[in-house]
C-alpha cells in the first residue's frame, strides 16, 4: 500500500510505528521520550500503539527531542533501500547530511539532504 492509498487513521498508525522504531534507534525509553519532549508520556503510548491524531508542534518536539528532523521520518526508509545504517550514520556524523530550516514553517521545520 503506498502512502496515497492510506486513511486517515492508518496514516496516523503508521506514523505511531515510524515514531516508535525512531526512538528505539536514539536509545530511549518512552517516559524518557516524553518528558524530554514535555508531554505525558500515557499520550506518546498512545501515539505509538494506537494511532493517536498528534499535530505537527508535537511530532516535532518529539522528533527534536530525539535528534531527527521531520524529514527523517521517510528518509531514513529510503536511505535503507540505497545504504546500511551504519552507512547513513557516517554520513550524518561527518556532517554529509545537511539540516536547513523549511522556510515559513512555526515552529521551525527542518529536511534534511546528502
Amino acid at each position: 500500500m503506498n502512502n496515497t492509498e492510506m486513511t486517515e487513521q492508518e496514516f496516523y498508525e503508521w506514523l505511531g510505528k515510524r515514531l516508535r522504531e525512531l526512538r528505539e534507534k536514539a536509545g530511549l525509553k518512552q517516559k524518557d521520550l516524553a518528558e524530554k519532549a514535555g508531554m505525558a508520556s500515557t499520550f506518546l503510548s498512545r501515539v505509538e500503539n494506537t494511532g493517536k491524531k498528534i499535530s505537527v508542534y508535537q511530532l516535532n518536539r518529539l522528533l527534536k527531542s530525539m535528534g531527527f528532523a521531520i524529514t527523517d521520518l521517510t528518509e531514513d526508509e529510503d536511505v535503507k533501500k540505497t545504504h546500511s545504517h551504519s552507512q547513513w550514520r557516517q554520513h550524518r556524523q561527518a556532517g554529509q547530511w545537511r539540516e536547513t530550516e523549511i522556510p515559513g514553517t512555526s515552529p521551525p521545520l527542518y529536511q534534511n539532504s546528502l
